[in-house]
């Protein structure tokens, strides 16, 4: 009987109380519908792949679509593999039916070939990630009528409200009105201490020079005597204003493109500059002032070399010829590393430099190219368009600059919380706004003070700046940029939306909205931290302090919990439970009933014997009144935030035992066992590379050529290799050396690949001891099937376990 601790702890993750309580509730629902609303960072993708894993476990979902945005499609592959959850990536309307998973990006599932393709499959579940981007009147909004049909829908977004209250009404009937919202806040006191890093915000004024004050002025002119199309105006105003120079530097690789609010969602608006009409009057304002002085590079230089030396820094513009430029010009007489369409990597000593833009993403890993780079170098800088803003994980940053202002404070959380997450180590991050000030009545300084001072009620004019020549750094406390992120995390704003609102100067009417949207937002907060507490407590037995005692006397009890109509099976339990038995005049054995999670069941022992028909009545009363009635009173209280039909319980099965040595389980222990379990991932994973890279070293040495190096990434092979003239692949295993003797295991893919090809797929074993291999065997699948017995074993999918034949 698989059960819902043994899949939490498998999960090998750190998980949080609000993580555990979500799961642990939302199975109680027959068929669940909700929008999960959690803030930024507080693993939205985590607990979606939990319920997708128990769902699936307890045969409740077989058919399941998970739609995400493309900048975290590979970020979600690999979770899902991580999670043992196999998946089909569509990416043909004609993909193939019978897998139980598939994973597609939001703009392949609106077009309309692929609708009517997904439309013909009657998903059991679909999962939504950034579920903002469906508003009506996009062609995003077909993904509503998906999310409709499906038996259950799960929408994510840490910003439902986009303003409109008419959109996020369509939003929330999706899924019945339920919506979950925990904010970070909430998790510190579910925690009971603090987790997140403290905060610093700066706002740099940069003071341009009188070249770019000129140029910025004539762009204006021939902007505002130019029937120009609104978003396209806005979006080279927003550049002129932000950096005269650099737009004029750049113009040249600007090419004409889409221009729309979905294309620009993607975080890229240089398309919108090949839209300008009155194109070859800016071209010849370029050629006057190409060599205008770029202050706000000079003061980005500045601050590297000095009060950023020694940080991980992540530099945000929405150009992608902005980022080739910042990466250029700041990697002058350094190594460059490695460069291809869209991104490069330089040596510059003690500092390395990256950029990457969306074209990047179909050649290389950018996240894992971002954690490289941080791990390597004692300053690093990795410069990225908004491909890297939203639902990327990169804690191990602890620095954001956004090098032009970021008008919507949507897009300041998103970026914001890249790095302001579970798992950042720094114990501040810093938060960076570069802001160029002219001598103009209208510029970005001067709006941007206006923005900061009527939305969020942050005064730079009280402010003492720290003068760095050129440039000021103005250190605001931590509750302003806590303000920005309170509204950035409440309601979904576009740029450009706001830009409109400051340039027309209604941010009074703006903020009047937003505080009732903050009012409403409170109506949507989640469960009190007593009513998570208890509901720990009595769905799971969490906090696990009670001390078996060695012994007989035990039985194992196996429990469905359901739900419904159908009797759904919410899920599956073992517990322990000891009757009062005298052993002597002086001593009885005390009842007791222990949960699943507060047992190490390798020492409870299954013994021979029938259970009688009076020791069963004793169990199931010790049953009822110890676990079901508190459990029953929670339930009936969630009701008042989901809803849950009938929920019940049955004994399923009840086996004598005995315990064969006592173990405390200490208090606070559910994160204790899953710590170690993530100790026990991470060991693996250190062997398994070390295995790797010994075997690599043998394959040269044995005359293969690596056309592929080593990757864990969701394939049925690790790495590619040549031997005169002949391709094969090739699967690592890493085992510790003392752990010979156990089986090696394989997915079903892996299996399913090396039988197709057996000549052409080696197997090799590596057998290691503190990161040196003391043994190493090699052999194509067709010898390996000769001294190995495969053994099929039953999870989600079918997985095959190996044990040397005798």
């Amino acid at each position: 009987m698989v059960s819902l601790i043994e899949i939490l702890r498998s999960a090998g993750k750190d998980l949080y109380k609000h993580q555990l309580d979500f799961v642990s509730d939302v199975i109680w629902m027959e068929r669940p519908r909700l929008l999960l609303a959690d803030d930024v960072g507080l693993g939205k993708t985590i607990q979606a792949l939990l319920l997708m894993r128990v769902l699936m476990e307890f045969g409740r979902v077989n058919h399941v679509l998970v739609i995400v945005p493309r900048a975290v499609l590979e970020q979600w592959s690999t979770e899902m593999e991580n999670f043992e959850i196999p998946h089909y990536l569509i990416e043909s309307p004609d993909f193939p039916i019978g897998h139980r998973a598939y994973l597609i990006t939001l703009d392949r599932a609106k077009m309309p070939n692929y609708m009517d393709a997904l439309d013909k499959v009657q998903w059991d579940l679909i999962v939504i990630d950034e579920a903002h981007k469906i508003r009506l009147g996009t062609q995003r909004e077909r993904l509503s009528h998906l999310c409709r049909r499906a038996g259950s829908c799960l929408l994510l977004t840490a910003t439902p409200h986009t303003g409109d209250d008419e959109d996020y009404r369509f939003l929330t009937s999706l899924v019945g009105g339920v919506v979950v919202r925990r904010e970070k806040r909430d998790v510190e006191e579910y925690e009971g201490r603090r987790i997140f890093p403290g905060l610093r915000y700066w706002v740099v004024q940069v003071r341009a020079s009188i070249d770019e004050s000129m140029a910025l002025n004539s762009m204006l002119n021939i902007l505002k005597n130019r029937n120009i199309e609104q978003i396209v105006r806005i979006v080279v105003e927003k550049r002129a204003m932000s950096s005269p120079a650099s737009l004029l530097k750049t113009l040249r690789v600007v090419v004409g493109g889409k221009c729309d609010e979905e294309a620009l969602e993607e975080g890229e608006l240089d398309a919108c500059l090949g839209n300008i009409a009155g194109w070859r009057d800016i071209e010849e304002l370029a050629g006057k002032y190409v060599g205008a002085t770029d202050r706000k590079l000079e003061a980005l230089r500045s601050l590297i070399g000095d009060r950023l030396r020694g940080k991980k820094v992540l530099v945000f513009t929405e150009y992608a010829t902005t980022a080739e430029y910042l990466f250029q010009s700041l990697t002058k007489g350094c190594r460059i590393i490695e460069s291809g369409d869209g991104y490069a990597r330089a040596d510059c000593g003690e500092v390395g430099v990256m950029y990457a833009t969306s074209r990047a993403r179909d050649r290389i890993d950018v996240s894992t190219a971002a954690f490289l780079l941080a791990q390597k170098y004692p300053t690093a800088i990795f410069i990225s368009t908004d491909i890297m803003s939203e639902g990327v994980n990169l804690q191990m940053f602890n620095v954001v600059v956004n090098y032009e202002v970021v008008w919507s404070p949507t897009k300041h959380i998103q970026r914001i919380g890249r790095i302001w997450r579970f798992g950042q180590k720094a114990s501040d991050v810093l938060i960076v706004d570069m802001v160029l000030k002219t001598n103009l009545e209208r510029d970005e300084y001067t709006m941007y003070l206006d923005l900061l001072e009527k939305l969020y009620a942050i005064s730079l004019r009280a402010l003492p700046p720290q003068s760095y020549g050129e440039f000021e750094v103005y250190e605001v406390g931590e509750e302003g940029i806590r303000r920005i992120i309170n509204i950035g995390s409440s309601i979904f704003l576009r740029e450009s939306d706001v830009y409109e609102t400051a340039l027309s100067n209604r941010l009074e009417e703006l903020r009047s909205k937003i505080e009732a949207i903050l009012r409403e937002r409170e109506k949507i907060r989640w469960k009190p931290r007593s009513l998570v507490e208890e509901g720990l407590r009595v769905k799971l037995g969490y906090p696990y302090n009670t001390t078996v005692e060695a012994g007989s006397g035990y039985y194992v009890v196996d429990i469905a919990y359901m739900v419904g109509k159908q009797e759904f099976t919410a899920f599956k339990e073992r517990i322990l439970v000891r009757l009062p038995t005298p052993l002597s005049r002086s001593r009885a054995v005390q009842e007791v009933l222990v949960r699943e999670g507060g047992v190490d069941w390798d020492f409870v022992e299954e013994e021979v014997g029938d259970v009688k028909e009076d020791e069963k009545d004793q169990i199931f009363q010790k049953v009822q009144l110890a676990l079901w009635i508190d459990f029953k009173k929670y339930l009936d209280t969630l009701t008042k935030y989901i809803p849950i039909e009938n929920p019940r319980y049955k004994i399923v099965l009840i086996r004598r035992a005995r315990v064969v040595r006592s173990e405390a389980i200490p208090a606070g222990d559910f994160e204790s066992l899953v710590q170690s379990e993530v100790r026990r991932s991470m060991y693996r994973e250190k062997t398994e590379l070390a295995a790797a890279k010994c075997i690599e070293n043998w394959l040269r040495k044995n005359g293969y050529a690596i056309k592929e190096s080593y990757r864990s990434t969701p394939r049925p092979f690790d790495m590619v290799v040549e031997k005169n003239g002949t391709l094969y692949t090739v699967e690592v295993k890493g085992k510790w050396v003392m752990r010979r003797d156990e089986p090696i295991s394989f997915t079903a893919n892996e299996v399913d690949w090396a039988s197709r090809f057996a000549d052409r797929h080696l197997i090799c074993i590596a057998y290691v001891n503190n990161d040196k291999c003391e043994d190493l065997e090699c052999m194509t699948f067709v010898e390996f099937q000769k001294k190995w017995i495969l053994e099929t074993v039953r999870g989600i999918e079918y997985k095959y376990n190996a044990r040397k034949a005798l």
